[in-house]
C-alpha cells in the first residue's frame, strides 16, 4: 500500500507538469510580438520612399522603402486585443490615419494612400523659443529644408546646401577653398554689421560664428555652423522675419533664424544606415592670362639677368616689375599662371547611424568622417571633420519624457594666405609675368625661395624681400592651419501634469575651444625673417528655456492655447593671441624658435540675457486661427536707460476653402494671411562704456607703433570711441501678407507674400569733434528698409504607379535702401540741409549722408547711403553728363565739360582732346551689390526604382567689383592687355564686359569724341602715360570694374537607383541599397569676367558683398555614392 502511495504522488506531479508543459506553447504564442505591413502610395497608385509610419500608442514606427513597403514589430506583451491608432506622414503629402486592432503573434497589412499636400499643411514647425505649431495654422511664410533636400545637395556646409532652396534666402560662399565659411541673408540686410540669422539646434542657440586671421586676407575659416554633420538634420524651418521670430526678441538678432531639428530614434528594430561618398572637385572657371609679354615697362625690359650673367645674383626688380615689357622671343616657355595652381581635388565622406528602441526608450547614433584634399596643388589646402553624436530619450511615466542629445565634433584646416596679402597664392600667381617659372621656387646655391622680382637669391639671402611671395613657395613653406575641439549637448522633460497642461524644459550648452597657427617661412615677404602668430580662444553658449503650455477646447468651434516661458542666455569668448617675429632657425615653426614676440592679446567678452515671452493661439471654426506673442528681454549690452525691451507679435490667417464653396477641380485649397511682428538686434558689446586699453598705437610716424609699457613700466591709454549708456538695441518691425493655395485637386500648390520691413535705431559709429577727447561716438541713429515679393509653386506633372514627375519653383524680390542716418545739432538748427535722400544726391554732400561699413578698400569703400542701398560704393568715377558738372579738374589741365555736356545724354561719356575720357574727382554713390531677384527651379523624376533630381539657381542682377581683373590689367598679366598697341575708340569698340560696356561704349561728347586712340600701358596701368592716364587700373574709375553679377547655375543633378531583393538581403542581411552618381555647380552661365560672381572676399567675416580680390573659384565637383540600409 505504501508502495501503491509513493508511486502514485509522483503520477500527480507528472500530470499537473504536463498540463504546464500542453500551456506553454499557448504561453509562448502569447508573447509572440505583432508584425505589421504594409504599402503606401500616392493618389496615382505611386510607391512613396521615406514615409514614416508610426503606431501611436506604442511609439513604434518605420520607414517605407523606395517601392513603398514597410514593416513594424509591436512587443506581443503589449498587444492585449486593443484597438490602436496608426499615421503615415510625408512632407508634401497629407498624413494618412487607420484603427486597427492588435492581438500578439497576429500578422496585419495596412496600406495607406496619401493624397498630395503640395503647400505641406500637416507639417509641423518649430515656430521658435519651445514653440511649434502646423504649418496649416501659421499665418507666415515659414519654409522648411527636409533632409532630403539636403542630402541631394552634396554640400558639406548645410548653410551652403540651403543655397537658392527657399525664396529670399541668398548665401554667398567666401571662396571655393576647403573649409571656407558660407554667408547668409534672409529676405535682405536688416543692420550695417553682418546680418546673418541666428541658429537653433534643438531648440538651443549655437554659434556659427566665423573667427579669421582677416577680413580681406588670410587662410580661409569656416563658418561654425559647418560643424554639423548634414546626415544628422531631420529638417531646417527657416525663420524669415521679424513677424516669425518676435518671440525671440533680441536673443535672436533681428536677421530672422534657421531651426536645425536633428534625427532621433523610433521604436522598433535596429536599423543600420552606412554613407560612403568620393567626390571629385576641380574649379568652375580659371581666368585667362596674357602668354606674350614680359615684365618691364614700356616695351623695355626690367627683368633681371639669366643665371651665371653679371649680377645676377640678388638681382631685385623694385621698379617696373609689371609685365608691359618687350614681346617674349619665340620659343621661350610661357605658363599659364591662372591654371597651374589648380588640380583635381578629392573629398571622402563616410557617416554611419545606427537607430532604434522600444516603446519607452529610443536611441539615435551617428559617426562620420570628412576628410577633404582641395583643389589647390599638393595636399596642403585640407578640410577635416569628424562627429559623433548620441540622441536617446525614455518615458519614465506616461505622461513624463525626457531627451537628451550630446554632439562632440572635431575639424582640421589648412589653407593658403588669400585676398589681399602679398603672402597670398592668388595674388602672387596672378600678377607673374608669362615666362616664369613658378614651379621652380627655390633657387640659388642655398636653394632659396625665388619670386619674379627676386628670381636668383644669393647664399645668403635668407630674410631679403621677395615682393612677392612665389605662390608655391607660400604652399609648401607656409603652415596657416588650424583645429577645434567643439561639444554641444541638451537636456530636454517633456511633463504633462494635467490633460490641458504640458511643461517643457530645455537646457543646452555649445562649447568649442579653437588653436590656430598661421606661420610664414623665413624668406616671405612682408615680415623679414618669418614670422608666426599662435591664437587660442573658446567660445561657449549656455541656453535655459522653460514654457508651459495649457489647451482647452471651449466649444466644438472655439479652441485655444496659451504658452508661457522664460529664457536664459550667456554666451562668453575668450581669446590669447601671441606673434612671434625672425626665426631663430628656419624650423619648427614654434614661437620659441622666434627671436621677438609681442605682447599678448588677452580678451575675453561676455553677454547675458533674460527673457520672458508669452504666446495666445485661437482656432475658430477650423479656419481662423489668431495668435498674438509677446517678449520682454534684459540684456548686459544694454544701456542704463534701456535695461528691458518689449517685442511683440500678431498673427491671423483664414483658410477659406473650409468656409467658401470652392470649385476642387482648380481650387481644392485656400488660405490667406497677415502677420505682423518685432525683433531687436543686440548692442556691440561694451558700446556703454568707455574703457582702458594696452593695445599698441600709431605716433606721427605712420610706420611707428607705440606700446604703452617703456622701460618695465606699464601704462594704459583710454579708448578713442566715448562710450553711451544710452545705446539701446536695434530694433526691426516687419508686416507680412499672403496667400496659400493649393491647386487642380492637390497637384500644385501656389504661395505669394509680401513683406515690409523697417530696421530702425540702427548702431553705427559717428564722428566727434577732437576737442571733446575722442573721436568717435556707437549711437542709434540708422533706418533701412527691405521690401520684397515671394513666390513659391508646386506641380505634380505626371503622378503614375511607376512613373512620376515633380517640378517646383521658387522667385523673388528684395529692394532695400538705407532711409536715414540721423541728424546732427547743425542741420537741427537749420545750419545745414537736412540728410535727406534728395538733399544729399548720390555724391553726400552734407553730415550724415553716408557712413562707411564692412571692409573694402581705398577709394572704393562700401558704405550706407541715404537713399541707396546698403554697401553701395563711394568712389571715383569718369567725368559724365548728367551730374551738374562744370570744369573738371584732370591731369593738371581744367576741363570744360559743362558745356560739352549741353543737350547731351544723362551718362554721357566725356572724352578729352587726346581720345580718352577724364576721371571726376568728386566720389559718388555707384553700384547695388543686391540682386534684382532670385530664382530657382528643381525637378524630379521617379521612375521604377530610379530617381532623377536637378536644380537650377538663377540670380539676376547684382553688380561685383572685379578687382582681380582690374589688378590684372594693371599688372598686364591678364589676356586683355594682349591689345596692347591695338587702335580703339571709345564709345564705339572698346573692350568692356556686360555693363561696363554701358560706359566705355555707350553715348560720347567731347572734342576727342569718336577719336581713334592707341590702348596699352598708359590705359591700363601707368598714371604718368597721358595716353589714359592708368585710368583702367585699380586706381581709376570704379565703373571700369564693377560689373553685373548675374547668373544662372545648374547646382545640383543627380541619378540614383535603389536596390533591393534576395541578393541584396544576401549582403549582409541588407534590406536596401541606394546607388548614386551627382553632380555640384555642373554649369555656370554668366557674363562675368571673373572666377565666379558668387563670390564675396571675407564671406561670412564680412558686412559688405561683391568683392572679388584674388579669391578661389567655387568648385564643379562629381559625386559618388552608396547607402547601405540594414
Amino acid at each position: 500500500m505504501s508502495l501503491d502511495q509513493s508511486v502514485s504522488q509522483p503520477r500527480g506531479w507528472a500530470i499537473l507538469a504536463a498540463l504546464l508543459l500542453a500551456m506553454l506553447p499557448a504561453g509562448v504564442a502569447a508573447q509572440e510580438p505583432v508584425t505589421i505591413t504594409g504599402k503606401v502610395t500616392g493618389a496615382s497608385g505611386e510607391a512613396l520612399r521615406d514615409v514614416n509610419v508610426t503606431v501611436v500608442e506604442f511609439g513604434v514606427g518605420g520607414w517605407t522603402g523606395a517601392n513603398g513597403t514597410y514593416r513594424l514589430s509591436v512587443p506581443g506583451g503589449r498587444a492585449q486585443g486593443q484597438q490602436v491608432k496608426m499615421n503615415a506622414r510625408l512632407i508634401g503629402f497629407r498624413a494618412g490615419s487607420a484603427t486597427i486592432t492588435v492581438t500578439a503573434g497576429a500578422t496585419i497589412e495596412q496600406n495607406f494612400q496619401l493624397a498630395s499636400d503640395p503647400l505641406r499643411l500637416d507639417v509641423v514647425v518649430v515656430t521658435g523659443a519651445g514653440t511649434q505649431e502646423r504649418r496649416e495654422r501659421l499665418a507666415t511664410a515659414t519654409a522648411t529644408v527636409d533632409s532630403g533636400t539636403i542630402s541631394r545637395s552634396n554640400e558639406q556646409n548645410v548653410i551652403q546646401a540651403l543655397a537658392g532652396k527657399v525664396p529670399s534666402v541668398l548665401t554667398n560662399q567666401g571662396s571655393g577653398d576647403a573649409g571656407a565659411s558660407t554667408a547668409i541673408v534672409i529676405r535682405g540686410p536688416k543692420t550695417f554689421g553682418t546680418s546673418q540669422p541666428v541658429i537653433i539646434l534643438d531648440g538651443v542657440p549655437i554659434s556659427n560664428a566665423t573667427r579669421g586671421q582677416a577680413v580681406l586676407s588670410g587662410a580661409p575659416s569656416p563658418n561654425r555652423a559647418a560643424d554639423i554633420n548634414p546626415d544628422d538634420i531631420e529638417a531646417v524651418d527657416v525663420l524669415k522675419g521679424a513677424a516669425s521670430t518676435s518671440i525671440y526678441g533680441a536673443s535672436a538678432g533681428s536677421a530672422g533664424a534657421l531651426e536645425f531639428r536633428t534625427k532621433h530614434g523610433h521604436a522598433g528594430p535596429t536599423t543600420y544606415n552606412l554613407r560612403s561618398t568620393i567626390t571629385f572637385d576641380d574649379p568652375v572657371r580659371t581666368v585667362p592670362v596674357q602668354r606674350k609679354y614680359g615684365v618691364g615697362s614700356l616695351g623695355v625690359s626690367s627683368a633681371c639677368p639669366a643665371p651665371g650673367q653679371p649680377n645676377s645674383v640678388n638681382c631685385a626688380i623694385n621698379s617696373n616689375f609689371f609685365s608691359w615689357g618687350p614681346a617674349i622671343a619665340a620659343g621661350t616657355p610661357t605658363y599659364d599662371h591662372g591654371a597651374e595652381m589648380f588640380e583635381t581635388g578629392r573629398t571622402v565622406d563616410n557617416a554611419l547611424s545606427i537607430s532604434g528602441g522600444n516603446e519607452r526608450t529610443t536611441f539615435y547614433m551617428s559617426v562620420s568622417e570628412l576628410n577633404q584634399d582641395g583643389f589647390i596643388v599638393g595636399n596642403l589646402d585640407r578640410y577635416e571633420r569628424y562627429t559623433a553624436r548620441l540622441a536617446a530619450s525614455h518615458t519614465l511615466f506616461e505622461n513624463f519624457t525626457l531627451n537628451a542629445s550630446v554632439q562632440v565634433v572635431q575639424t582640421k584646416n589648412a589653407g593658403q594666405d588669400r585676398g589681399n596679402s602679398i603672402n597670398g597664392i592668388g595674388i602672387s600667381a596672378l600678377r607673374q609675368p608669362p615666362d616664369f617659372n613658378a614651379q621652380q621656387y627655390l633657387g640659388g646655391p642655398s636653394a632659396l625661395h625665388r619670386s619674379w622680382r627676386f628670381p636668383n637669391p644669393g647664399p645668403l639671402a635668407f630674410a631679403t624681400s621677395r615682393g612677392f611671395d612665389n605662390p608655391f613657395y607660400a604652399l609648401y613653406k607656409d603652415q596657416l592651419q588650424g583645429q577645434t575641439g567643439r561639444y554641444l549637448g541638451n537636456v530636454n522633460a517633456n511633463w504633462k501634469p494635467l490633460d490641458w497642461l504640458t511643461v517643457n524644459w530645455t537646457l543646452g550648452g555649445d562649447y568649442n575651444a579653437d588653436d590656430r597657427t598661421y606661420a610664414y617661412g623665413q624668406a616671405s615677404s612682408g615680415t623679414n625673417g618669418g614670422s608666426i602668430e599662435r591664437w587660442q580662444f573658446y567660445d561657449r553658449v549656455f541656453d535655459h528655456t522653460l514654457t508651459a503650455t495649457g489647451t482647452h477646447d471651449f466649444t466644438p468651434n472655439f479652441s485655444g492655447a496659451l504658452t508661457v516661458g522664460q529664457n536664459l542666455d550667456e554666451t562668453y569668448f575668450r581669446q590669447v593671441d601671441v606673434t612671434g617675429q625672425t626665426w631663430i632657425a628656419p624650423t619648427p615653426y614654434k614661437l620659441s624658435n622666434t627671436t621677438t614676440r609681442t605682447v599678448p592679446n588677452d580678451a575675453e567678452t561676455r553677454r547675458r540675457i533674460e527673457g520672458y515671452f508669452a504666446q495666445a493661439s485661437a482656432d475658430l471654426y477650423n479656419q481662423v486661427y489668431l495668435q498674438a506673442r509677446i517678449r520682454n528681454d534684459a540684456n548686459s549690452a544694454f544701456g542704463v536707460g534701456h535695461q528691458r525691451a518689449w517685442y511683440p507679435g500678431a498673427s491671423i490667417a483664414w483658410s477659406f476653402g473650409n468656409a467658401v464653396h470652392l470649385p476642387e477641380e482648380y481650387i481644392s485649397y485656400g488660405k490667406l494671411r497677415v502677420a505682423y511682428g518685432e525683433s531687436g538686434q543686440q548692442p556691440p558689446l561694451y558700446a556703454t562704456q568707455t574703457f582702458f586699453t594696452t593695445a599698441q598705437f600709431a605716433d606721427f610716424n605712420p610706420g611707428s607703433l607705440q606700446g604703452t609699457t617703456l622701460n618695465g613700466i606699464g601704462g594704459l591709454y583710454q579708448s578713442a570711441t566715448l562710450g553711451n549708456p544710452n545705446i539701446q538695441p536695434e530694433r526691426v518691425h516687419e508686416l507680412e501678407t499672403g496667400v496659400d493655395l493649393s491647386l487642380l485637386r492637390g497637384r500644385a500648390a501656389l504661395s505669394v507674400t509680401r513683406y515690409d520691413s523697417k530696421s530702425k535705431d540702427v548702431i553705427f559709429n559717428v564722428p566727434l569733434a577732437p576737442s571733446t577727447g575722442y573721436t568717435s561716438i556707437n549711437v542709434n541713429a540708422g533706418e533701412l528698409t527691405n521690401k520684397g515679393w515671394e513666390l513659391t509653386s508646386d506641380i505634380q506633372v505626371l503622378q503614375r504607379s511607376d512613373f512620376s514627375i515633380q517640378i517646383s519653383g521658387n522667385w523673388a524680390r528684395n529692394r532695400n535702401l538705407v532711409t536715414s542716418l540721423g541728424v546732427t545739432q547743425d542741420q537741427l538748427a537749420g545750419k545745414q540741409p537736412l540728410p535727406t535722400a534728395e538733399d544729399c544726391t548720390d555724391a553726400a554732400l552734407w553730415a550724415r549722408c553716408q557712413t562707411g561699413i564692412g571692409s573694402s578698400f581705398a577709394g572704393q569703400t562700401t558704405h550706407a547711403q541715404v537713399g541707396y542701398p546698403l554697401g553701395t560704393w563711394r568712389s571715383q568715377d569718369f567725368a559724365r553728363c548728367g551730374r551738374g558738372l562744370t570744369n573738371v579738374l584732370f591731369g593738371g589741365t581744367v576741363y570744360d565739360v559743362g558745356t560739352a555736356c549741353q543737350g547731351a545724354a544723362a551718362g554721357a561719356l566725356y572724352i578729352a582732346p587726346n581720345g580718352f575720357p577724364i576721371t571726376d574727382p568728386t566720389p559718388w554713390a555707384i553700384g547695388n551689390p543686391w540682386p534684382d531677384w532670385t530664382a530657382g527651379i528643381s525637378g524630379t523624376v521617379n521612375y521604377k526604382g530610379f530617381q532623377l533630381t536637378a536644380f537650377l539657381d538663377h540670380r539676376q542682377g547684382g553688380d561685383v567689383l572685379n578687382m582681380t581683373r582690374s589688378s590684372m590689367d594693371q599688372y598686364g598679366t591678364h589676356q586683355d592687355t594682349e591689345i596692347r598697341g591695338d587702335t580703339v575708340t571709345f564709345g564705339k569698340n572698346f573692350p568692356c564686359y556686360n555693363q561696363t560696356c554701358g560706359v566705355l561704349d555707350g553715348p560720347v561728347v567731347g572734342p576727342g569724341a569718336n577719336l581713334p586712340v592707341v590702348i596699352g600701358e598708359g590705359w591700363f596701368s601707368n598714371s604718368a602715360i597721358s595716353a589714359g592716364n592708368g585710368q583702367g587700373a585699380t586706381g581709376g574709375p570704379i565703373t571700369t570694374r564693377l560689373e553685373d553679377g548675374t547668373f544662372t547655375r545648374l547646382r545640383e543633378v543627380s541619378l540614383s537607383y535603389s536596390f533591393r531583393g534576395r541578393w541584396v538581403s544576401r549582403i549582409g542581411g541588407l534590406r536596401q541599397l541606394d546607388a548614386k552618381i551627382s553632380a555640384r555647380n555642373l554649369k555656370l552661365w554668366s557674363h562675368y569676367s571673373g572666377y565666379d560672381p558668387e563670390v564675396n572676399l571675407g564671406g561670412a567675416q564680412n558686412a559688405n558683398r561683391g568683392i572679388d580680390w584674388f579669391n578661389a573659384p567655387l568648385a564643379r565637383s562629381w559625386v559618388m555614392q552608396l547607402t547601405f540600409y540594414h
